[in-house]
């Protein structure tokens, strides 16, 4: 039998429309607002997933926003991705977290 995984924390943006911010801008925001609402420091950070921000809204290709994120951040990540599969995307994330988790990554 598999361990048991959870989300043990979550943060959002405010919804709305930001068209004065970059899809990069707004990851760095999300970030710090997790950062900022729960007791966790850059460090506790190990596993970071996100889909490609350029994708997302036109403007580049850029397809590795996590390691972008991860040295702006100072974040420690013992594992990283920059997911895209449509609109099962945050799924594929969630199922892709929960496997490294359970096989200690």
């Amino acid at each position: 039998m598999s361990a048991a995984v959870a989300i043990a924390a979550v943060s959002e943006l405010v919804p709305g429309r930001f068209p004065d911010q970059s899809t990069h801008s707004l990851y760095q925001g999300a970030v710090a607002r997790l950062l900022a609402e729960w007791p966790i420091k850059p460090g506790d950070i190990q596993g970071l997933l996100v889909a490609p921000a350029g994708m997302a809204d036109g403007v580049s290709d850029n397809i590795f926003v996590h390691e972008r994120l991860i040295e702006e951040l100072g974040l420690e990540a013992r594992f990283a991705e920059t997911v895209n599969a449509g609109g099962s995307t945050h799924a594929v994330m969630a199922i892709r977290a929960a496997m490294a988790i359970r096989a200690g990554v």
